[in-house]
Order: structure tokens, then sequence, then C-alpha cells
């Protein structure tokens, strides 16, 4: 998904850099109750992106961008935070909102695919319906909604890991729906919704590839 990101920011005209003493955005810790940990990656994060050149702070997977957005609710001591979450923009919302080349059009990709909107891209972010539009730009795409995407999948972060029950049980809808829709792909933009309903798909012998719309918009880049 970053590998993809790049490719297709690079196309667009944008320099990427990507800071290597960058870190986990924090969101793990702070699940688990471990606040001195989570401030401590927030504040490396700070340091990492603390160049007032960069046009925005990119994320690719919905919960960590969000908890991006949130760094100055956590660490209000820190002046740095503000002006480091307004930069912030999911990977999305971000492409949607770019001016394309006119001269660039996306190779065709004659198959259905079933958005899942992560809880953290609905209700945080408050963007998803930025990738729809992006995937909207790959001519002969069925593009459509998994059902009552209104509904957590279960991932929820750590949810999946320390309620493995009742995770399971809030993933049974979703899988239900995809078995009903027997999409080629699912596009989904969080890693953690993508592990848990990826892995619930293989055990019921669902084929559909789980991937992140941006993974398949560089995918249909032309050459």
């Amino acid at each position: 998904t970053l590998g993809a990101s790049v490719r297709v920011l690079q196309r667009l005209g944008y320099e990427v850099i990507q800071p290597q003493d960058q870190t986990c955005c924090g969101a793990l810790h702070l699940h688990a109750g471990d606040l001195r940990r989570a401030h401590a990656l927030m504040r490396r994060n700070l340091r990492a992106f603390d160049d007032p050149a960069l046009q925005a702070v990119i994320g690719v997977a919905s919960g960590c961008t969000a908890l991006l957005t949130q760094y100055p609710q956590h660490l209000a001591d820190d002046p740095r935070a503000a002006a480091f979450s307004q930069r912030v923009r999911d990977i999305n919302r971000f492409l949607a909102e770019t001016p394309w080349p006119q001269d660039l059009h996306l190779d065709p990709l004659p198959k259905t695919i079933a958005v899942h909107e992560p809880c953290t891209l609905r209700n945080v972010l408050r963007g998803q319906g930025h990738g729809y539009t992006l995937l909207g730009r790959i001519p002969e795409a069925r593009v459509v909604a998994l059902a009552e995407n209104q509904f957590c999948c279960g991932g929820a972060g750590a949810y999946m890991l320390t309620q493995p029950a009742m995770a399971d049980r809030l993933r049974d809808d979703k899988l239900a729906h995809l078995q009903q829709l027997a999409p080629d792909l699912l596009a989904t933009s969080n890693l953690g919704c993508a592990l848990h309903v990826g892995a619930g798909m293989r055990a019921l012998g669902l084929t559909a590839e789980v991937v992140h719309p941006v993974t398949l918009i560089a995918r249909q880049l032309p050459d």
C-alpha cells in the first residue's frame, strides 16, 4: 500500500519524502492503556515530520490517520501537535481532491469492487466518500458499497485480539454480505479491517482479493 501510494503521488507530480525516524502512530498502545509509550511515539513522530515545507502528511491506514489528526488532544502541552494534525490527510482524500493531469487515464478494470468503509474513516475522518471518488476513475469497474457499512467489522484496533469472540460475531454480517454480493475485489482503507475481514473470508473459502483503493489505482496506471 505504501509503495502504491508513492507511485501514484509521484505520477501526479508530488515529491514524496519518507522520514526514516518516523514510528508507530501509537494507536495500539493507546488502546491498551499504555499512555506513556503512546505519547512517546507521538512525540517522535512530531519530531520526524517537523518540517514546515511539507504540504501534507499522508496516512494510508484510516485507523492510524485518525489518531494522527487527534495528536493535539493527547499532547496538549506540545505546540507542534496542532500544526502537525492540520497537515494530516488520508490518502484517499488527498488523491480525490488533487487535480489530475487531463492526459492521465487509468487502464480499464472490468471487475466488481465492493467497498468496505472502516469506522475510523466514517466517524473520525468523515471521509468515506473519497474512496468511491478515487475508484470511480477506473474505467469499466463496478464499484458498490458493502451493505451495512455503518456497522463495525469487529477489527476495531486491538479488539479482534482482546475480544475475538465478539469481534468474529461482528464480522459475520460482513461475510454474509460478501457471500451474497460475490465481488471480485474488496477495497478497504484500514489495515486492521483488511486483516480481520480477510481472515474470515479465507475461512469461508471466499476468493475476493482484499486491497486498499490506492493499490488498485496504482495497478491501473498506464506504463
